[in-house]
């Protein structure tokens, strides 16, 4: 019966490593769709007030979009690599724009793209989109929030330590 018991705790266990690796698949795939969709928006909407040259509509537009949760920061970057714009997100206070962002310098990718960075500590999605008119005008840069994908790692551990327990429990009543 110890090695029945032993062998049931490790098979719920290996179902929730299972379940865990492939529902964090799947969010990190909707992540990435959310974040790449956000910056294509983003650098359809600021495309004319980059040819325009209005800084101040570009600072509104990423206040207001950076309202969403999920966001954690996000940069418009001129063609040379300088972050003319730059929004994040900071608990309890809301979105605040970074001022002085002139002078740093960025490499934006050669294509549109989203990957997975690490900033300040923190696991992000990162997605780039180029702003158009014609040529490459500049970038914008989208930090999404990967605290979804903690959530489901704990909520997915704590649910197969529970039931590890209970098998050991019932396995313990039936000896």
């Amino acid at each position: 019966i110890v090695v029945v018991a032993i062998a049931l705790v490790a098979a719920i266990a290996a179902q929730g490593v299972f379940t865990l690796l492939q529902q964090r698949e799947i969010l990190l795939n909707v992540i990435q769709k959310r974040a790449s969709g956000m910056a294509r928006s983003l650098a359809i909407a600021s495309a004319d007030a980059l040819v325009l040259g209005r800084l101040d509509s570009l600072d509104d537009l990423l206040v207001r979009s950076a309202e969403l949760p999920e966001i954690k920061a996000l940069q418009v970057i001129s063609s040379q690599g300088h972050v003319l714009t730059r929004v994040e997100q900071h608990p309890r206070q809301g979105p605040k724009l970074i001022y002085l962002q002139s002078k740093v310098v960025v490499n934006p990718p050669n294509e549109a793209q989203t990957s997975q960075e690490e900033v300040s500590g923190e696991e992000r999605t990162v997605a780039w989109y180029p702003i158009q008119a014609g040529a490459i005008l500049g970038w914008i840069r989208v930090d999404f929030s990967n605290a979804t994908l903690r959530a489901l790692r704990t909520n997915v551990l704590i649910t197969t330590a529970i039931a590890s327990l209970v098998a050991m429990m019932g396995s313990a009543l039936l000896l």
